[in-house]
C-alpha cells in the first residue's frame, strides 16, 4: 500500500504541511481499524501536542508541535493513552475525559500514577549499537543517568538492557 495515504498534517496560517514519519504511516498502514482514531489537542508546559489514539490498535501517537517530534503514549496495561477530549479549564489545568471510565481527570506532574493509581512508565529506547555489521565485544559499558528524587519507596525504577550474544537470541538484563 502507499504509506503517504496515511499522513498527518498540520495546518500553519494556510500552510498544510506533513507532520508525520514514514515510520508512523507504515503503523497506521499496517493497522487492523484505524477508521476509529480520535485526535485531540492541548496546551501544556509552552507546548502544543496532538495525539491520535486508535483504539481498536490500542495504540496513541502523540506530537509535540513545537519540539516538532512524534513519541508513544500508553496507560498501564491498556496499550493506548486513555486520557481524550482535552479542554483547558479550573485553575490554568487541562481536563481530560476518560472515555472508558466516565471521568474528568488532570495532569499532575508530582505525580508517578495515574488517576486510578496505575504506574506511570516512562521508556527511553536507545538506538542499536553495532560496528560495520560485524560481533563485536565491549569491555564495559557506562550509562549515565538522570533519574531524579522518588520519596515513595513503593516506586522502584529500574534500568532494562537487551542484549543478544549471537545476534539472534535476545535476552533483557536489569541493569540498575
Amino acid at each position: 500500500s502507499d504509506i503517504g495515504n496515511n499522513g498527518i498534517f498540520a495546518l500553519d496560517g494556510s500552510n498544510l504541511t506533513r507532520v508525520s514519519t514514514p515510520d508512523i504511516e507504515r503503523e497506521i498502514s499496517q493497522m487492523q481499524y484505524p477508521e476509529d482514531a480520535v485526535g485531540m489537542a492541548w496546551q501544556e508546559n509552552q507546548h502544543v501536542f496532538y495525539a491520535l489514539t486508535f483504539l481498536t490498535d490500542k495504540k496513541t501517537f502523540v506530537y509535540d508541535c513545537r519540539e516538532q517530534v512524534w513519541h508513544n503514549r500508553s496507560s498501564y496495561g491498556y496499550g493506548y493513552w486513555r486520557p481524550h477530549y482535552a479542554t483547558f479549564a479550573f485553575d490554568n489545568k487541562v481536563i481530560f475525559g476518560v472515555r472508558d471510565d466516565n471521568k474528568l481527570i488532570y495532569q499532575d506532574a508530582t505525580r508517578f500514577t495515574e488517576y486510578d493509581n496505575a504506574p506511570i512508565v516512562r521508556r527511553r529506547v536507545g538506538g542499536v549499537i553495532y560496528s560495520d555489521y560485524q560481533p563485536f565485544y565491549l569491555n564495559a559499558l557506562h550509562v549515565m543517568l538522570n533519574n531524579g528524587d522518588i520519596t515513595d519507596p513503593t516506586i522502584d525504577p529500574k534500568v532494562t538492557m537487551r542484549l543478544s550474544v549471537d545476534g539472534g537470541d535476545w535476552s533483557d538484563l536489569d541493569i540498575g
